[in-house]
C-alpha cells in the first residue's frame, strides 16, 4: 500500500500473503517496463554532482560508477570512462526478496538470445540494461520467458 493513502502501490503483490507461488507465477505478474532515456555507465575517480537523471550511484572507495541519462553533467567533472548508450528495463517484481531465480530467469532469457546484460537491483525493482541496439531482441527474449510486456 502507498504510505500516504489506502491506494495500492505499483509494487503491492497481486495475491494474498499466504498464497503459495511458483517462480512462473511471479514472472507472469512482473511487468517489464522500458525506461524513456538512454542510459550510460560512467566511471570517475572525481566527486560528482547529484542529478535526478542518475539511476544509480555506486562508490566502492576506489571509484564511483554512475548509471545515468545525464552524461553532460558527468563530463564536466574531468576524465571519466563511458559505456553506452543502454536501454534500461525496470522489472517490476511482484514479490521482492521472495522469488529465488527471478533475476536468473531474466538474464538467462537474454543470454540465450546472445545479449549482454548489466543488472542493478533496488529495494523494490530490478533493472536490466542492454545495448540500445538490442532493445527489441531483449523485449522478445523476456516476453518469451513469460515476462509481461505492457
Amino acid at each position: 500500500m502507498n504510505a500516504e493513502s489506502d491506494e495500492p502501490s505499483p509494487i503491492d503483490a497481486p495475491w494474498p500473503a499466504d498464497a503459495v507461488l511458483t517462480l512462473a507465477d511471479v514472472i507472469a505478474t512482473s511487468p517489464v517496463v522500458a525506461l524513456d532515456a538512454p542510459l550510460y555507465y560512467v566511471r570517475s575517480r572525481h566527486p560528482l554532482t547529484t542529478s535526478s537523471n542518475h539511476l544509480a550511484v555506486i562508490s566502492d572507495g576506489i571509484e564511483t560508477t554512475i548509471v545515468t541519462a545525464d552524461v553532460p553533467t558527468i563530463a564536466g567533472h574531468g576524465p571519466a570512462d563511458l559505456e553506452g548508450p543502454f536501454t534500461g528495463f525496470r522489472l517490476e517484481i511482484s514479490l521482492s526478496f521472495g522469488a529465488p531465480g527471478f533475476i536468473a530467469a531474466a538474464t538467462r532469457a537474454c543470454a540465450e538470445a546472445g545479449l549482454n546484460v548489466c543488472v542493478l537491483s533496488t529495494f523494490s525493482f530490478d533493472y536490466l540494461l542492454v545495448p540500445e541496439e538490442d532493445e527489441q531482441n531483449a523485449l522478445a527474449a523476456l516476453a518469451g520467458a513469460g515476462f509481461p510486456i505492457p
